[in-house]
């Protein structure tokens, strides 16, 4: 299965940390979870902690991945829960495959491959029309105008479009918010290969005003 080698998580200058990240485990399968909350920030509880509380009770369920990612797709069209929004990502790994999708601008990464998945943002959609170069979106004035999101009741316009791939030795991945992939190139993002690398990219934010979250994805067939 994927591992994790580890994550960070900074608030920066703002007044609530809405970044959340964490790893669950089904027995069958393990899942890695990325949100970063917006829309109504100063709700205690937001709807980041709704969304995180229903992915833990996944938790020693024995469900296989694809009843994972059944579970979460429910998740999203919930019509009861806490206020707000979130970008998300999902990753769900067993000991061939992985499945993933993601909502939002919070992002996956591939190393090797030097791919990334694609925001739901209107800059991005600028991009892909060639209005932009997709190096060029972290200084978009709409990279933060998402057009699809999770939020209690989002329905079928902002569902999940899960997508699977086998797993490969020494397949790294990197997930992140947009607290982060902002900061700094994608030549820099696809370097980071190591937890050294990570930190070191880490350790220059220490300033950054807003939340940001980073983990670095990794598959040795001996796990």
């Amino acid at each position: 299965m994927l591992s994790c080698d580890g994550h960070i998580c900074l608030k920066g200058n703002r007044e609530e940390q809405l970044d959340r990240f964490q790893v669950v485990e089904t027995g069958r399968c393990r899942l890695f979870v990325m949100a970063d909350g917006f829309s109504q920030c100063t709700a205690r509880p937001h709807y980041v902690d709704w969304l995180t509380a229903r992915v833990r009770s996944l938790s020693d369920s024995g469900y296989i991945a694809d009843a994972v990612c059944r579970e979460i797709s429910a998740f999203l069209v919930s019509e009861t829960g806490y206020p707000g929004k979130a970008s998300v990502a999902f990753v769900v790994s067993d000991d061939s495959e992985y499945r993933f999708a993601t909502l939002g601008d919070t992002r996956i990464y591939w190393q090797s491959r030097r791919i990334r998945t694609r925001d739901h943002s209107l800059a991005e959609r600028y991009a892909a029309r060639g209005f932009c170069s997709s190096k060029s979106l972290r200084h978009h004035p709409l990279r933060n105008r998402l057009t699809r999101w999770a939020s209690v009741g989002s329905g079928s316009t902002h569902s999940l479009e899960w997508q699977s791939a086998p797993l490969e030795e020494g397949e790294h991945m990197l997930m992140c918010t947009d607290g982060f992939w902002s900061q700094f190139d994608e030549d820099h993002i696809y370097a980071i290969t190591s937890t050294t690398t990570l930190h070191e990219h880490c350790r220059s934010l220490r300033d950054a005003i807003d939340n940001l979250t980073v983990t670095l994805l990794r598959y040795k067939n001996s796990d």
